[in-house]
């Protein structure tokens, strides 16, 4: 319900017949590990007021195609996706300002990344070790970058 402020640690950790997730809109950030290891979790829908999306929160989801991380989000922790390995589409805020240690390791299927922001803002993000990852371009509203010679 909507009521719901926190949802603790690793709380749906591991549940293999989650398909669909639909969160309070009065949550604030996503916890540490919060769906990691859902591997048939196919959709979520994250709310408006997120500012912080915890550490593993949807580490190794493999059938996690798509996320909207909406506006209000600033930070995005470390392996926050790693191991989504059929993600192919994200979508990111002008606001984010921190994107964690290997937060899209191992998403082998996410070559580029939209982020509704210009480039200089982009370069002032804080991020950790991307350039492993398989993202290859950053799609900004003026323009791409490309992370072989980019930051």
């Amino acid at each position: 319900p909507d009521t719901v402020v926190s949802i603790g640690h690793h709380a749906f950790c591991s549940c293999k017949s989650l398909k669909t997730a639909r969160l309070s809109h009065s949550l604030t950030f996503l916890s540490d590990f919060l769906f990691y290891c859902c591997i048939n979790l196919e959709s979520i829908n994250i709310p408006f007021g997120i500012e912080r999306i915890g550490i593993g929160s949807f580490r190794c989801c493999q059938k996690l195609s798509a996320i909207f991380i909406p506006d209000n989000v600033e930070e995005i922790g470390a392996e926050a996706f790693a191991g989504c390995i059929n993600l192919s589409n994200v979508r990111l805020p002008q606001k984010l300002k921190k994107i964690g240690k290997d937060a899209f390791a191992n998403c082998t299927n996410l070559n580029m990344i939209s982020y509704n922001g210009t480039v200089e803002e982009w370069n002032s993000i804080q991020t950790k070790n991307l350039k492993a990852s398989s993202i290859r371009q950053i799609k900004c509203i003026d323009g791409i970058l490309d992370l072989n010679t980019e930051k």
